[in-house]
Order: C-alpha cells, then sequence, then structure tokens
C-alpha cells in the first residue's frame, strides 16, 4: 500500500553556486550543537533538501542554519 504525505513548508533561502543549491534556513535562537531542537532542524532541512532535488533535479550541497540573534552560522552534516 502506497502512502502519500503532504508537507508545507517554506525555504528561507536557497541559492546557486557552482551548479549546486545551498538552502540556509534563517532562525530566531541561538544555535550551537546542544540545541535540543537541533535534531528538528536538520530533519526539516533534510526534507527542504529532498523536494529541492527532486523539484529542480540540482544537487544540495549545503544546508545552512543562520542564527538571527548571534549571527553564527551551522553548517549541518547528513
Amino acid at each position: 500500500m502506497k502512502k502519500e504525505v503532504e508537507l508545507k513548508g517554506t525555504i528561507d533561502c536557497a541559492f546557486l553556486e557552482n551548479d549546486s543549491y545551498v538552502i540556509v534556513d534563517y532562525k530566531l535562537g541561538h544555535l550551537d550543537k546542544t540545541n535540543k531542537k537541533l535534531e528538528s532542524y536538520k530533519n526539516q532541512l533534510k526534507l527542504y533538501k529532498y523536494a529541492l532535488e527532486k523539484y529542480t533535479n540540482i544537487k544540495v550541497k549545503e544546508c545552512v542554519l543562520y542564527s538571527l540573534v548571534s549571527g553564527k552560522t551551522l553548517i549541518l552534516e547528513f
């Protein structure tokens, strides 16, 4: 049995860099590797990556979280 799932979300920023996409997701809180929400952020970006690659047939080379509060970036590894 095949199940269909509908997800709704908006990619904050995606841009092409050397024929691959970079996705940037802006967050209002502080970012560090001990952030309790980090796993949910990773799952969110994985879904964005999957959808963008499927829709455009262009590889996503990097997913980045950016804190608007601290100005810190966190590059996610999958």
